[in-house]
């Protein structure tokens, strides 16, 4: 696992998925604050899709009129 700006990032492969993920398209996924890049699946934008969920909710708890 990595830790990049207080973020854990962890990349699996499709072996690897938890339960009720969908193999053949999970991209990448958070679960509990940690963000997964499905390394057999993953395009180049996966990982900043999935920080931007973070980024925007931070936002929307933070500051809900900016949202």
């Amino acid at each position: 696992m990595i830790e990049c700006y207080g973020i854990n990032i962890k990349y699996i492969d499709n072996d690897e998925l938890v339960n009720n993920v969908d193999v053949n398209s999970a991209k990448a996924f958070i679960k509990n604050g940690t963000i997964y890049i499905n390394i057999d699946n993953a395009t180049i934008d996966s990982p900043i899709h999935e920080m931007l969920h973070l980024f925007i909710g931070s936002i929307s708890f933070s500051n809900p009129s900016l949202f």
